[in-house]
């Protein structure tokens, strides 16, 4: 069977276009289930983990999605986080409706943060954490502009005592 050039574009054309359909909702289902993960239905914080993941990828010159899922819970090995992992990018088996408008709530957060339309409410924050966690002394909440679950920090100067033992041992 023979196909002409035209008919085999149009063939690859569509096999890239559905791959990157594919690749953006990946990208997007890994974030709502980090933000699910980190601050439940919260679009605040979600914003604010995303732009907290995007500077922490700026300084290691790294990809912010890779740094937001290392970040977070989603990798760990708790029973949470092994079920969160196998939530789909649309209803999930078993929940109630309720959970599934909140749920489809939450995802739609998530491209309006992807495409930009909800800013980061803690601009300056390179970290976060819960009530359950204890900051580093070199921790400073930030102001953020809208109300967080969690706490967001900026990093103070490394103290005297820090960088003379960073030195003493060869880490720069």
């Amino acid at each position: 069977m023979r196909y002409g050039k035209h008919a085999i574009a149009a063939l690859v054309l569509g096999l890239c276009v559905s791959r990157t359909h594919a690749q953006a909702e990946n990208r997007l289902l890994v974030v709502a289930q980090v933000c699910f993960l980190e601050s439940g239905w919260n679009e605040t914080d979600c914003a604010a983990e995303v732009g907290v993941a995007r500077t922490r990828a700026k300084r290691v010159n790294g990809s912010w999605l890779t740094v937001l899922r290392q970040y977070s819970a989603l990798d760990k090995g708790s029973e949470r986080s092994k079920r969160v992992r196998t939530y789909p990018w649309g209803d999930v088996p078993g929940m109630t409706p309720k959970w599934q408008e909140r749920w489809r709530e939450l995802r739609a957060s998530v491209v309006r943060i992807d495409a930009g339309e909800v800013p980061n409410p803690c601009p300056g924050a390179e970290d976060w954490g819960g009530t359950m966690d204890h900051p580093h002394p070199r921790m400073i909440p930030v102001a953020c502009t809208s109300q967080t679950a969690n706490t967001f920090y900026r990093l103070g100067p490394k103290s005297t005592r820090t960088i003379t033992a960073a030195k003493a041992s060869g880490i720069r």
